[in-house]
């Protein structure tokens, strides 16, 4: 399975799908020794930044929208 395949995503620049970032949001609480996740969903929506780890281009999330692979796709080496 790829980002492309589970995500719909990959970068319009280089068009790799092995390493996408996505600035997304989630919920910590702040203590005096500094930070703890409240494990509660990590969102994220078609505005929230968006970063290809390969060559660097950025954008949002809605730029990095692709086509999922046709199947006979996947099935390539």
């Amino acid at each position: 399975m790829s980002v492309k395949t589970e995500w719909e995503m990959a970068c319009p620049k280089c068009g790799s799908d092995e390493d996408i970032q996505v600035a997304a949001m989630i919920w910590i609480t702040l203590t005096e020794d500094g930070t703890e996740d409240n494990g509660g969903d990590t969102e994220w929506d078609n505005d929230s930044l968006c970063m290809c780890g390969k060559c660097g281009h950025s954008g949002k999330v809605r730029d990095f929208e692709a086509e999922p692979p046709a199947d006979d796709e996947e099935d390539e080496p």
